[in-house]
């Protein structure tokens, strides 16, 4: 499926803008910096059906999360990072995939063009990672199973479409949000279990006198390179989870707070 830009030329040429962003980190950092902004954009799009549900729109249907429809740039095969070549990139998503509501995307529920261009802007969002973090986001993303991001994030939104109980926005986003976490962290440990139960580079084995043993080394010598990228992918998944940990209902009410307020001002139906 060919994936397309924001509608809005504004938001088009601030997608073609990021694309040229070059950063320079490690597996660590750039995975802190990835799942923080997945769960800042989490904590959008939940505001967004929110503050749809609240203008009476008729989200009716089942809440599914599928694959990608927006992408706002990608990543150049031969780009360099700081003026020198850099390894096999690819344009990571944010998001875990297009929230649709009844089959239909949610910018489809907007209206006004401008607010339509950001929330599709929003799920187009990526930024240029080295290819283990899509083969890592993939496996975590688990589209079209009961388990993974994209489910969580399903789960998250229809628990504000159809609340179990009270209406009140705080209460409904904090529920939510819970709905969202929790489910994230189950993605994150079933696609490390899934990708270890493959096999992994081969630990490192001491003896009895605390020396690593050659036949361990050898072991992690002649790892194949799928056995490399898996476990390339599963310290990302890890790292991913260190970060998760941290993202709370109190972050959301806290440091993310203005990033919520920037959706509610901008808000057209």
């Amino acid at each position: 499926m060919a994936r397309t830009p924001s509608s809005d030329p504004e938001q088009r040429e601030l997608g073609e803008f990021q694309g040229l962003i070059e950063r320079n980190s490690n597996f660590r950092t750039q995975a802190f910096d990835h799942n923080l902004g997945r769960n800042v954009r989490v904590a959008k799009v939940l505001t967004i059906v929110r503050l749809l549900r609240a203008a009476h729109k008729p989200l009716k249907g089942s809440v599914t999360c599928t694959k990608a429809e927006k992408q706002n740039f990608s990543s150049d095969q031969t780009m360099t990072i700081l003026g020198l070549p850099a390894g096999p990139t690819q344009a990571a998503h944010f998001l875990p995939g297009t929230l649709c509501i009844g089959g239909t995307p949610l910018w489809g529920y907007i209206s006004d063009a401008k607010f339509k261009g950001k929330v599709e802007f929003l799920f187009g969002e990526v930024e240029h990672l080295p290819a283990v973090f899509n083969q890592a986001d993939t496996s975590a993303e688990a589209s079209r199973t009961a388990g993974g991001l994209c489910a969580a994030l399903a789960m998250a939104c229809a628990a504000i479409i159809e609340p179990s109980h009270g209406n009140d926005a705080a209460h409904l986003m904090k529920s939510a949000w819970e709905q969202w976490s929790n489910g994230a962290l189950i993605g994150l440990r079933t696609a490390i279990a899934g990708k270890s139960e493959k096999g992994v580079i081969p630990p490192l084995v001491k003896d009895s006198e605390g020396n690593i043993t050659p036949e361990s080394l050898d072991a992690r010598d002649n790892a194949s390179m799928s056995e490399s990228n898996r476990d390339q992918a599963v310290r990302i998944l890890g790292y991913y989870i260190e970060d998760q940990e941290q993202r709370d209902w109190n972050w959301v009410a806290g440091p993310c707070r203005p990033r919520i307020a920037e959706i509610e001002s901008a808000f057209r139906v």
